[in-house]
């Protein structure tokens, strides 16, 4: 199993639904990630300065996801910290309505 695998198994496993039909997996990763991708994009965009984030979009532009790594690590203190406050509200956000379909 490499590490993609293993993460998307974990995911599935933290949002309670490693159980589910395959399709349904596929759906709640897709629909979990465009949702932490939204959050992400718009914390990013209350901490960088309009001309940082500027900067940002040109980098992104350019597909090279390292050096949007890169670029974040770099302008937004304690970035480690922010996506881990971001992923674990996404999931307990998306573990509420896991337990509510299936109620």
């Amino acid at each position: 199993m490499n590490n993609e695998e293993l993460l998307i198994k974990n995911l599935l496993v933290s949002l309670g639904v490693e159980g589910a039909d395959p399709e349904v997996q596929e759906e709640t990763v897709s629909i979990f990630t465009g949702t932490l991708l939204k959050k992400m994009s718009v914390k990013i965009s209350d901490v960088l300065s309009p001309e940082k984030q500027d900067e940002f979009i040109s980098i992104q532009k350019t597909g090279d996801e390292v050096a949007v790594e890169d670029f974040l690590r770099k302008n937004i203190p304690d970035f480690e910290k922010m996506m881990g406050e971001i992923r674990g509200e996404a999931l307990a956000e998306f573990r509420n309505i896991t337990e509510e379909l299936t109620k």
